[in-house]
């Protein structure tokens, strides 16, 4: 297994260590609590809103890819993980006076109350399936999405993909769609939001993370050159506009 795998499976390991512990069925010594094994950043695998589009335009014969395809481009506007979107329910979704939706529920990983506004992309889909979305396992959802992708020819660019093994690096070049998966989904919701500059409090609200820390890869993927165009036109409409409140110098007419 690569060094992340191994570092999920040994916190699940002191998890349980610490279960019993805590029920008094054996004390441990305290010191392998200390032990791990180092993470490393594998980089985000996030779609843009052109490739969004690409798949809202596919002519999918097949009603259920429909559906697959249709909780995917869904989900990229939640930024659900794949435990929590198999327990939608329409209990989950409130109207606003407005008439404006949000999803609010409970985060099963985090425990925390998430608040998710639901754009017209997401409520339209929602709306086809009277609010209770299509549910699949992570692994039979992922493995239908790969058929999708190489049966439309999408996504063929290659991307190198980082792997850690006992902290040798093993990178390879991988059609990018082999590694758009379920949390694709995720990663895409949270780069849209950063990217459209909404506060990163008010994501965090949406996504239920706990620490700012757990954010920082999405913040990289989001500080590229995208952004510094943004930064670009802002500054020039900012040097334009200050031009315009210039006042032309008076002219002086000898008589």
């Amino acid at each position: 297994m690569n060094d992340n795998s191994i570092a999920k499976r040994l916190n699940s390991f002191k998890s349980f260590l610490r279960y019993c512990t805590d029920e008094g069925i054996f004390s441990f010594d305290t010191t392998i609590f200390s032990y791990r094994v180092k993470k490393y950043d594998t980089g985000i695998v996030a779609l843009n809103f052109d490739e969004i589009q690409q798949l809202m335009d596919l002519k999918i014969e097949n009603p259920s890819w429909q559906k697959i395809i249709d909780v995917f481009i869904c989900n990229c506007f939640m930024g659900l993980r794949i435990s929590d979107l198999s327990r939608l329910s329409k209990a989950d979704f409130l109207m606003d006076e407005g008439g404006d939706y949000k999803y609010a529920s409970v985060n099963k990983k985090t425990g925390t109350t998430v608040s998710i506004p639901i754009i017209d992309i997401p409520l339209a889909i929602l709306k086809k399936y009277d609010f209770r979305l299509p549910t699949y396992t992570g692994q039979y959802f992922n493995s239908q999405l790969q058929k999708i992708f190489e049966h439309f020819k999408l996504f063929e660019d290659e991307v190198v993909v980082r792997r850690k093994v006992f902290k040798k690096e093993l990178d390879k070049k991988v059609m990018r769609r082999t590694i758009i998966t379920s949390h694709t989904c995720r990663k895409s919701f949270i780069t849209f939001c950063i990217m459209s500059l909404i506060p990163l409090n008010v994501i965090m609200k949406a996504s239920g993370h706990k620490q700012l820390e757990t954010m920082q890869s999405y913040i990289q993927k989001a500080s590229d050159k995208e952004q510094f165009k943004k930064l670009n036109r802002k500054a020039n409409e900012a040097i334009k506009e200050k031009r315009k409140k210039v006042l032309k110098p008076s002219m002086k007419f000898i008589i």
